[in-house]
């Protein structure tokens, strides 16, 4: 037909054709009744069909590639898109750490003449010090010599003596002046650059990496986010939703947007183990991913293994016990999705993050002095995390050959709408073959029975 909106065109014309069919009198009630159900049914399903035609019209993207990562509050969904963004050179991103440099450069600079300030101020202490302490030798050889006068010049010589003492001390305090002038100037200097130092270090803070990474509470993330980027000429989408388990009404809708929207999926868990069902009036972690992937071509797991200790990032990352969970997690991820889902992936994307960002001040760079110092280079540490190779694998075998994938996921999307309406157009039908078949068997009674009169009658 074209095109997804053609084919959600084609099935309301084909429900209003069935609602119309169903319009026609009669007299027996029965019939009237079961009319007016199909009927009510029929124009539930079109609204539905026209919802979703709605939501395509507003969220299929059909020229980029889009990868969203789902999963639960600080799964690490927002860390992992924001190792990627380093990694694959986002562009936002870019600028983002090309400010960083530049303030860093600054702030260097400013450290350089903060260094050469207290250098002076240490040279004017000293030369001060030399001074006075030149002034008190001069009033001890002045005293000394004194001493040793002779007594027909003593009043003479005590007279000059007070005159050059005197000078001296005028000279004494002008040098006392002059060091404090120029000591208060540097001190004022050195303040400034502190100052300066202060205000470009909080300017800094909001370049550094990791501001869109949760800090623990429920709900950090209540938009989606898209970062795009451009690989060896693949235009691809990464989308930071928000968590499945904090306050899903503050977040719902748009969660449901960026799946619809999404043409590959990772669900994001911190533990290797399946997600679990859900109880009476709540909807369980497998229950969400059942509704909200049923539409998806292309499914992962990504465990991410929550290391925040270097000794913790052992070589492979998970252990036997681990393999098997996820085995597991595989066989019933297959299950409730069929072929949309294809397997797990390992990595640990906290240290992967701490490798190859930038950190100024924070728990961050305290986190990634600890790493590097038992990795000794962040190329060390980022391959031992595994996020390295998820990165080249997503920019080459992921993204290859996007535009079919895109084409396909999105005739996925109408394809689900489609059966969906078939299944409930079905059920309609079978109520009212159902009906059909009692009419026709009254039919035939009656006709018997007509018959039987008609026989009646005749003899």
């Amino acid at each position: 037909m074209g095109s997804p909106s053609k084919i959600y065109t084609t099935i309301l014309d084909e429900v209003n054709h069935l609602i119309q069919s169903l319009t026609i009198e009669t007299t027996d009630d029965e019939i009237r009744k079961s009319q007016e159900d199909a009927q009510k049914q029929l124009k539930g399903i079109h609204r539905e069909v026209n919802c979703a035609l709605e939501s395509l019209q507003k969220n299929a993207e059909w020229d980029i590639f889009s990868i969203a990562f789902y999963g639960e509050t600080n799964a690490g969904k927002s860390t992992l898109i924001e190792t990627l963004r380093i990694l694959l050179n986002e562009p936002s991103k870019i600028k983002e750490r090309q400010r960083f440099k530049q303030i860093i450069c600054s702030i260097d600079d400013i450290q350089k003449q903060l260094e050469q300030e207290k250098s002076v101020l240490e040279q004017i202490e000293k030369s001060y010090q030399q001074k006075i302490l030149n002034f008190g030798k001069l009033a001890e050889q002045k005293e000394c010599r004194s001493v040793h006068q002779e007594i027909s010049d003593y009043k003479s010589d005590i007279a000059a003596l007070n005159k050059e003492n005197s000078e001296n001390e005028n000279s004494k305090n002008n040098v006392q002046q002059e060091w404090e002038a120029k000591a208060r100037e540097a001190k004022v200097s050195v303040e400034q650059l502190k100052e300066k130092v202060k205000q470009i270090s909080g300017q800094l803070s909001e370049c550094c990496d990791g501001k869109i990474i949760g800090d623990g509470r429920s709900d950090f993330t209540r938009e989606v986010t898209t970062y795009k980027v451009e690989h060896n000429g693949q235009k691809f989408a990464l989308l930071d939703l928000p968590g499945i388990e904090g306050k899903e009404d503050l977040v719902l809708k748009v969660i449901n947007d960026a799946v619809q929207k999404a043409h590959a999926i990772f669900f994001i868990n911190s533990n290797p183990t399946p997600p679990q069902t859900g109880d009476k009036g709540n909807e369980g972690t497998l229950e969400k991913i059942k509704k909200h992937f049923e539409q998806q071509t292309e499914v992962y797991s990504i465990f991410n293994k929550r290391v925040k200790n270097p000794l913790q990032l052992k070589p492979g990352i998970i252990d036997d016990d681990e393999k098997e969970s996820l085995k597991e997690l595989d066989k019933i991820m297959q299950g409730i999705l069929g072929e949309q889902y294809k397997n797990y992936i390992v990595l640990s994307a906290y240290p992967a993050f701490l490798a190859v960002a930038n950190c100024w001040q924070n728990d961050f760079g305290k986190g990634q002095k600890k790493f590097l110092e038992k990795f000794e280079t962040s190329d060390n540490l980022l391959q031992k995390t595994l996020v390295k190779s998820f990165s080249n694998w997503l920019t080459t075998n992921l993204v290859n050959d996007c535009k079919e994938k895109i084409k396909k996921s999105n005739y996925k999307k109408v394809s689900v709408v489609l059966a969906r309406t078939i299944n409930e157009i079905n059920e309609i039908y079978k109520s009212l073959h159902g009906l059909e078949e009692k009419l026709l068997k009254n039919e035939k009674a009656t006709s018997n029975q007509l018959d039987e009169v008609a026989e009646i009658i005749k003899q």
